[in-house]
């Protein structure tokens, strides 16, 4: 899980001009909240960061502010510090995405050389078997295409699929999620339908190593998660109609 999230940080960023103006603006406090941002863009399966309501209150919930202050933060990233572009669904860092472009690359090249490396062993742990000179031809093709039946039922068992491990990573996936929906509408005498849903939808949304959102936190508490998401919820809703995609 701690490669799963990796990303590389270079050890002069904060010497970037556009850094620069924006700590400048915000203090060493933005370049922190710029960088969890990025985190956050880190663990989405296309490094990005979505426009939906729900996605930008559990930001403000991460960071610690108000959605009025996300929005400035967010707009000034965009047009002043050109650190993030956007459209009309997502914010993300050009840069970032070269950056993870590259290592998604180098693991990829890791697994296929890994697959071709296990193979060769497999090859080498299973050579042909030597055949008596006294079988008949014909007996000696009958146990041949019965060992090679055999070494592949074996290597079926031995050596799990990448897909059979995905699926069961979804399988594990969904029952920890229903688990963790249930605990969250055991709260529904404190709190409307509407709320819960979005708190649950927010909070189990996976990477592509099948982890969600709130499994990546290093301490939980549903009570106060949920207090503070409602307090949030309502300064976002006195403020929405400020609030419009193209003013980014």
């Amino acid at each position: 899980m701690k490669d799963s999230l990796y990303f590389s940080h270079d050890g002069d960023a904060r010497n970037d001009l556009k850094i620069k103006a924006l700590i400048k603006r915000y203090g060493i406090e933005g370049y922190g909240i710029y960088w969890v941002i990025l985190e956050l863009m880190r663990s989405q399966e296309n490094y990005k960061l979505s426009k939906k309501e729900y996605v930008l209150e559990g930001v403000c919930d991460e960071i610690g502010k108000d959605m009025n202050f996300l929005r400035g933060f967010l707009n000034d990233c965009v047009k002043v510090f050109e650190l993030f572009s956007n459209d009309k669904d997502y914010f993300w860092s050009e840069s970032f995405l070269k950056r993870m472009g590259k290592k998604d690359e180098i693991i990829e090249l890791k697994r296929k050389a890994g697959l071709a490396s296990a193979e060769k062993r497999r090859s080498q742990s299973h050579p042909p078997e030597p055949t008596p000179v006294e079988q008949p031809s014909g007996k000696r093709s009958t146990i041949n295409k019965e060992m090679n039946k055999q070494r592949k039922e074996t290597n079926k068992k031995t050596i799990p699929k990448k897909e059979s491990l995905l699926e069961r990573k979804k399988e594990l996936l969904q029952q920890r999620r229903a688990l963790f929906k249930t605990k969250v509408f055991e709260f529904s005498e404190s709190y409307d339908k509407q709320t819960l849903t979005e708190f649950y939808y927010y909070w189990s949304e996976a990477d592509k190593n099948c982890v969600m959102r709130w499994e990546m936190e290093k301490t939980w508490e549903f009570d106060r998660r949920l207090s503070y998401w409602v307090r949030r919820s309502k300064e976002f809703k006195q403020s929405k109609n400020e609030f419009h995609a193209s003013d980014y």
